[in-house]
Parts: C-alpha cells; sequence; structure tokens
C-alpha cells in the first residue's frame, strides 16, 4: 500500500512537470506563430513598396527617355 501511494506520487508529480514542460513549449509555439505573422505582413510589405518603386522607375526612366530626345532634337535645331 506504502509503495502504491509512492508509486502514485511520483506518478502525479511527473504529470506535472509534463504538463508545465507542454505549457511551455505550446506558449513557445505560439509566440513562434506570432512572430512569423509579423515578418510576413513586414514582407509583404516591402514586396508592396518594391513593386512601387519599379512602377516608379519604368515612369521615371519614360520620361527621361523623352527628355533625352527633346533635348538631342532641339540640339539638332540648333545645329
Amino acid at each position: 500500500m506504502l509503495l502504491s501511494k509512492a508509486l502514485k506520487m511520483q506518478l502525479d508529480t511527473e504529470d506535472r512537470k509534463n504538463k508545465v514542460i507542454i505549457k511551455g513549449l505550446e506558449d513557445k509555439i505560439k509566440e513562434l506563430e506570432t512572430f512569423l505573422k509579423e515578418k510576413d505582413i513586414l514582407l509583404q510589405t516591402a514586396e508592396g513598396s518594391l513593386a512601387e518603386s519599379r512602377s516608379q522607375n519604368t515612369k521615371l526612366s519614360e520620361e527621361l527617355n523623352e527628355a533625352r530626345s527633346i533635348l538631342d532634337e532641339s540640339s539638332r535645331r540648333f545645329d
């Protein structure tokens, strides 16, 4: 009987210990999931900014080419 109680107490202690470990792991997983969601949002924002920058770069390149054409034409007329 005494041995049975000692074994039960030992099992109960192990169960509590395991529950604490599992809770800690669950909390860490939730923390990592939150961190990944935040990183994903930042990545999506950066991708949007990159796309916008590329679009502006294309537009500015076209404007620069137009300005060069006008300058070349004006230069030819001046000569």
